[in-house]
């Protein structure tokens, strides 16, 4: 019988309903968050002036990418729960700057190839055409050893900036590089033929090169996002 009967003070304890936020509590709690927009969002915007102050128009163009192409994805989002907050646009800043400076001095590092190997000023002919040695080689370098090197250095970049740890990185490189390269194939054949025509035609195209690379960075992005997203949106 005494196993059947109930605990009052259990009963109520069940009953009790958590305290709502005192108005000096919720004052508060939207204070803090306020202070930690405000440091997430000049955090992210000295990244991307550093960025700027380093590489000029080319480095803020390319750092901006970042932030903006985080945005585009998580509105991309297939189940509809993307929301970009303050501390998306500091990491997606930070990891645009540092990137930014990998990009820069791999695509100048690329340039060079050829003087490197003695190729500069020949040619080979092909479908009829006179074709820059050197531009094919620095696209192929391009192609095959730059991209790959760079989307190499993306996966354990963000993961770090994003998860301030260095737990699981492996595992989330193995799960996502393989398939990125897959996924950006298309694009870092265009990337490789961008570099190559800069090589031929430094005066036409150097200008336009790191434009080109804001624009492909947010397409890599999206492209390099390893949760499911809507490319209709």
């Amino acid at each position: 019988m005494a196993d059947n009967q109930e605990n009052p003070q259990a009963h109520d304890k069940k009953e009790e309903k958590p305290k709502a936020p005192t108005t000096l509590e919720s004052v508060l709690k939207e204070s803090s968050d306020a202070v930690k927009a405000s440091t997430n969002t000049l955090l992210g915007t000295g990244a991307i002036a550093g960025a700027t102050a380093l590489f000029g128009l080319d480095g803020l163009i390319l750092a901006s990418s970042f932030p903006i192409g985080r945005a585009i994805h998580e509105y991309s989002k297939a189940d509809g729960k993307g929301k970009f907050t303050s501390g998306n646009f500091r990491d997606e800043s930070i990891s645009g700057a540092i990137f930014t400076g990998l990009a820069k001095y791999g695509v100048d590092a690329t340039l060079q190839v050829p003087k490197a190997f003695g190729l500069e000023g020949m040619v080979t002919n092909a479908f009829g055409y006179s074709i820059s040695t050197g531009a094919l080689v620095v696209g192929a370098a391009t192609g095959l050893v730059l991209n790959p090197l760079l989307n190499a250095v993306y996966y354990p970049l963000q993961y770090l900036i994003q998860n301030k740890t260095f737990k699981g990185m492996g595992q989330d490189f193995k799960k996502n590089y393989v398939k990125s390269l897959i996924r950006t194939a298309p694009l870092s054949a265009i990337t490789s033929v961008a570099v190559g025509l800069t090589y031929a035609m430094p005066a036409v195209f150097a200008p336009l090169l790191f434009p080109y690379f804001a624009l492909s960075g947010l397409a890599y992005r999206v492209l390099m996002s390893p949760e499911k997203i809507s490319y209709k949106k």
